[in-house]
């Protein structure tokens, strides 16, 4: 994607983009903002993707195709989702290999992503018995979205990663949640943290 472009619907007259630093004045129509802004800024912005959710803005790409979240537009640096960990601290640990660890929780508008994104599922992890830990990203309404595993990290925290593209493909607001396991006997799996991260094409 190579334009961003952006008409304004008069309501509110001025439409304020606080987190880029930029105001627009009706009437304003097909305005290519990457022109201004670049891609990865553009994705980052909560004011833009606010401006789009009210009405205030409609975007299309170059060829006319609606833009609705800003999620979809990346086609430079990734766009990170970092899934925040509700409980006590950053590093959980499980002693059974039998029962899935609720982490962390997100809503995510994706309806608007375009076919050809990639999204991959990271996390940074320790794991030092050589048993196998694994973390999952669950859509509380269609099942499982993918999973990442590991076994031995030599007692070093590194990360890994899955391609979880597939079970993002389908469209609407979805509950994401983090899940973790340790997959055989009984031991410790350490996860500190966990990232949904979305490339563009």
């Amino acid at each position: 994607m190579s334009e961003f472009r952006i008409t304004t619907s008069g309501t509110p007259t001025t439409v304020v983009f606080r987190d880029l630093g930029r105001a627009l004045e009706h009437p304003v129509v097909a305005h290519n903002f990457y022109q201004e802004f670049t891609p990865a800024e553009v994705s980052e912005s909560a004011d833009v993707q606010a401006a789009i959710d009210s009405g205030a803005i409609t975007v299309t790409d170059e060829n006319g195709t609606p833009i609705t979240t800003t999620a979809c537009c990346l086609n430079g640096p990734a766009l990170h989702f970092l899934l925040p960990f509700l409980n006590s601290g950053p590093s959980y640990e499980s002693t059974n290999n039998t029962s899935w660890y609720y982490l962390s929780s997100q809503v995510w508008n994706r309806g608007a992503i375009k076919v050809g994104f990639t999204a991959t599922l990271w996390a940074y992890v320790i794991e030092g018995s050589g048993d196998v830990g694994r973390v999952r990203i669950y859509d509380l309404a269609n099942g499982s979205v993918g999973f990442v595993t590991w076994g031995n990290t030599g007692n070093a925290w590194v990360w890994v990663s899955a391609d979880i593209t597939a079970g993002l493909a389908a469209t609407g607001t979805l509950e994401l949640e983090a899940q973790m396991r340790r997959d055989s006997g009984a031991g410790y799996v350490n996860v500190s943290h966990v990232i949904v991260e979305i490339r563009g094409t």
